[in-house]
């Protein structure tokens, strides 16, 4: 459920900095833009030596992060989502492009992940007060939602060629863990038609760059210490070219009979999170992976989550441990930071 660990760019969105752009330009001219989206906002760092329409450009990006918000998201009640979960079990939907690539991605991950990643949380996100339904945990509803999910993703199944996808058990299906993703993808894919070839975007703190700065250095990036006391960066890196997403379980939480619970579902028992991993990071080649991916890495746990990683050849920093006594593991990239 990536973007709640938030990571940091140059001064364009609250809780976010770090790119040393103070350096003098070589014949490019910045520019920063951002807007509303899903809840937070948008942001986007590029440089160009052309002349842009830069109004123009950013009607693009607020609409191409407007049309994932309008097909994703399950407040909105004709989003494509919403749609999905009101239609009858076993009747094929008509979904549109973007929705259906999203849908394939969490299918893909919800196996490759043993079910770690998983659509189908929407009932116990709804009844732990996380959803769009109530902002507090419902006692009744969160005894009906105790149950393990389909676990390999099979929730849903979607069928590329007709672009129909149908529910086949009585499941809510939530795509909250990957679209913000998917919006930084479609970011980058609004930039790259443009033809700028240096930016660094960003949605909440998922983030995905492409080419470096006109002094030719890479882009920053600054991981937040998963501390609820103090904001301070824990970790720096570069990120040249590719996606990166985090998900963690210290923000967003609830308070249920004295008990702190996080944001992040655990399909196997239909209730938040519990483990001793703090948050995770993860780099990708595409933000879309990257958000799923941290979200099943925090739903493993402190001992899986290193250990499928580094099985699975994925880039991930992870922070384990309560706040006085926190250690941090890393595989692939984050190895080499």
């Amino acid at each position: 459920m990536g973007g709640f660990w938030k990571m940091f760019i140059d001064k364009i969105a609250p809780g976010m900095i770090l790119d040393s752009s103070k350096t003098p330009y070589i014949s490019s001219k910045r520019y920063a833009l951002n807007g509303p989206t899903m809840g937070t906002r948008y942001s986007a760092i590029f440089y160009s030596s052309r002349s842009l329409d830069i109004e123009d450009l950013s009607t693009q990006l607020q609409a191409a992060v407007d049309e994932v918000d309008d097909q994703m998201s399950p407040w909105k009640q004709q989003s494509a989502l919403v749609r999905l979960n009101q239609t009858p079990v076993g009747t094929n939907l008509k979904v549109p492009e973007h929705f259906g690539k999203v849908l394939a991605r969490a299918q893909y991950i919800g196996s490759a992940s043993n079910g770690a990643f998983n659509m189908a949380v929407g009932e116990a996100i709804n009844a732990w007060g996380f959803g769009p339904h109530s902002r507090r945990p419902h006692p009744e509803k969160i005894r009906v939602a105790k149950k393990p999910c389909f676990l390999t993703g099979a929730a849903v199944l979607f069928d590329p060629v007709a672009g129909v996808a149908r529910r086949v058990s009585d499941v809510q299906i939530d795509l909250c863990g990957i679209a913000k993703g998917y919006g930084v993808d479609q970011l980058c894919h609004v930039l790259n038609a443009a033809g700028i070839k240096d930016y660094l975007v960003a949605v909440d703190g998922e983030m995905r760059s492409s080419g470096k700065k006109p002094n030719g250095r890479s882009w920053i990036i600054g991981v937040e210490e998963p501390d609820t006391r103090a904001r301070k960066i824990a970790h720096m890196f570069e990120l040249n070219g590719l996606a990166v997403a985090s998900s963690g379980n210290y923000r967003h939480q609830v308070v249920l009979e004295g008990f702190v619970s996080s944001h992040t579902m655990d399909p196997s028992t239909g209730s938040p999170v519990c483990n001793n991993l703090n948050a995770v990071t993860v780099i990708a080649d595409d933000c879309m992976s990257a958000d799923a991916w941290a979200t099943a890495l925090l739903v493993m746990g402190e001992i899986d989550g290193p250990r499928f990683a580094e099985t699975h050849g994925l880039s991930a920093l992870f922070f384990i441990g309560d706040q006085l006594d926190q250690s941090v593991v890393k595989t692939g990239i984050f190895l080499n930071n």
